[in-house]
């Protein structure tokens, strides 16, 4: 759930959170490091957040979000090969 709100969080351009873009984006990626079995699941929240009819700026953060994690974790030999 805290993984979900991180993304939410670094997604969403509200003013009224607490933490800043890069404190959400520091903490995925550092749970992406501390817990490798979360790898995928980051993975797979972000690509399946991408599915649909979304604003331009929700997609560029998306995109951040996974080339972030891309260069900081691998997915799981089973998943890398649909990411």
């Amino acid at each position: 759930r805290d993984l979900t709100l991180a993304v939410k969080g670094y997604i969403s351009n509200s003013t009224r959170s607490e933490l800043s873009p890069e404190k959400y984006l520091s903490f995925v990626i550092g749970k992406g490091l501390a817990e490798p079995k979360l790898r995928d699941e980051i993975y797979a929240q972000l690509i399946h957040q991408q599915l649909g009819s979304i604003p331009l700026t929700v997609l560029v953060k998306l995109w951040e979000l996974l080339f972030a994690s891309a260069a900081a974790f691998r997915p799981s030999p089973g998943f890398a090969n649909y990411v």
